[in-house]
């Protein structure tokens, strides 16, 4: 979980250099559709709490998707999954 947040530090480091980047743009889309769904969900008087799910959502989201390219990639460098 700690490579999850050091690696996520390091993306946002990254992008905050060049926020008119194609990546940039591409998770504020994202992120931007990610909270008008969760908008929709919980309602438009939660403006306070709201940006804590969605970044909960996708921070969730980062630690699964980390953890099933881990699960590919261990065979391949010889590690034996236990």
């Amino acid at each position: 979980m700690y490579t999850t947040f050091i690696l996520l530090i390091i993306i946002c480091f990254v992008l905050s250099y060049s926020p008119q980047s194609k990546i940039s743009i591409t998770l504020e889309l994202i992120f931007e559709k990610g909270y008008i769904f969760f908008e929709e969900i919980v309602g438009k008087e939660s403006k306070k709490i709201l940006p804590y799910i969605v970044s909960l959502f996708f921070l969730l989201l980062i630690i699964n998707l980390l953890g099933v390219v881990s699960d590919f990639i261990a065979p391949i460098l010889g590690f034996s999954p236990e």
